[in-house]
């Protein structure tokens, strides 16, 4: 255990992502899909509002401070790194030690792979969900345990949800991941060491990391898990001229819940994202485009969906009205189609699937829209 101030720890940082990078460069095809799985999340998080519109950088306007950090397990020494005066109480050392040292411990034990947790893909968001979700569940019992904290854990753990996502100035996105993160993922454990009545279930997590964003959603599901629904975009494209596609990837539970929480309130959210069985979503920009990707005047994406049952799509219905209406201040333009302040988006669903569309016009979004739910119907 060192302690270190804020700029040691931006170094060390910087250091960390580096090997991680080289880590990938020795992979180039995966590097390349990595990439463009990253860009392609960027410009459909940038249409769908939960970033900034872009100006004139790439940059996802979501920062990371060293300031902002109490503490961090550096896995290539095997230290854990206190940041010098960011705690303030003997009880918040002990909860941050606990949780970095939860991270230690299972590295070591179980290669948790670090280097690739931060990766775009949903199997890396799952599994940083899972890493972060084990420390956390530890530093909470510990709380309890040892620090007279007798608030229930799965309460104490559910209230931060409300902390993380008031953050002032900060991008939805990054609202939206660090609740999955420090929430669902503890949440998730949590609900393994009740059913199991101990470790046994969280081991096997560690072991053979869940794949789906949907199943730390959903830790019922697991380990029962069944693959998700084939979705796919081939021959899908916004109208008008010729369209350059950026990328797009699986869109999971997790992405459309982030879209839909924008303006739904949590429980509407959650019962529409609920509903997922499989997704894909795309991006695309229009030909002689000047501006940074994600910009609503000259990109397009979508976000397609498999659903359990009609049931589902009329669940996704209400809350994509709440999240035009009340999450973009939209105007409505047409049948499920809405003037955001920037861009236009529409809703298409068919018995079984929905599809929410991004475009520079309300009927190019429609027609997007319509078109890539039929597709998602299979």
């Amino acid at each position: 255990m060192e302690v270190v101030g804020p700029r040691r720890l931006a170094r060390i940082g910087r250091r960390l992502r580096s090997d991680a990078i080289a880590h990938l460069a020795a992979q180039p095809g995966r590097q390349a899909r990595e990439r463009r799985l990253a860009r392609s999340e960027l410009g459909i998080e940038r249409l769908a509002g939960l970033l900034p519109e872009p100006e004139a950088t790439e940059a996802s306007g979501g920062t990371s401070s060293a300031e902002q950090i109490g503490a961090a397990y550096d896995y290539r020494s095997g230290r854990i790194l206190l940041v010098n005066r960011e705690i303030s109480s003997r009880r918040q050392l002990h909860l941050v030690v606990a949780h970095e040292l939860t991270h230690a411990l299972e590295d070591q034990h179980f290669a948790l792979r670090l280097p690739t947790s931060r990766g775009p893909s949903e199997a890396a968001q799952a599994r940083r969900a899972l890493i972060e979700g084990t420390a956390t569940y530890v530093a909470a019992r510990y709380d309890r345990r040892y620090q007279g904290n007798r608030l229930r854990l799965e309460l104490e753990i559910s209230g931060q949800r409300s902390v993380f996502a008031a953050g002032g100035q900060t991008p939805f996105a990054v609202k939206a991941s660090t609740i999955f993160d420090y929430v669902s993922g503890p949440l998730f454990v949590a609900r393994l060491y009740d059913r199991a009545h101990g470790w046994r279930l969280v081991d096997r997590a560690l072991r053979s990391p869940p794949q789906l964003t949907r199943y730390i959603l959903h830790p019922r599901s697991w380990p029962a898990a069944r693959p998700a629904a084939p979705v796919t975009l081939t021959g899908v494209r916004p109208p008008g001229g010729p369209w350059h596609q950026v990328g797009g990837g699986l869109a999971g539970e997790q992405l459309l819940l982030s879209i839909l929480s924008e303006g739904a309130p949590t429980t509407v959210a959650q019962a529409a994202a609920a509903g997922w069985r499989g997704g894909r979503f795309a991006v695309w920009r229009a030909p002689g485009a000047d501006c940074p990707l994600g910009c609503s005047t000259a990109d397009s994406g979508v976000v397609a969906v498999r659903l359990r049952g009609h049931a589902d799509v009329g669940q996704l219905a209400e809350a994509f009205l709440d999240y035009a209406l009340l999450g973009r201040l939209g105007e409505r333009t047409g049948h499920r189609t809405w003037r955001l302040q920037q861009g236009y988006a529409a809703l298409a669903a068919n018995r079984r699937s929905a599809a929410i569309a991004f475009a520079p016009s309300g009927p190019a979004a429609h027609d997007l829209a319509a078109r890539a739910a039929a597709a998602a119907t299979g």
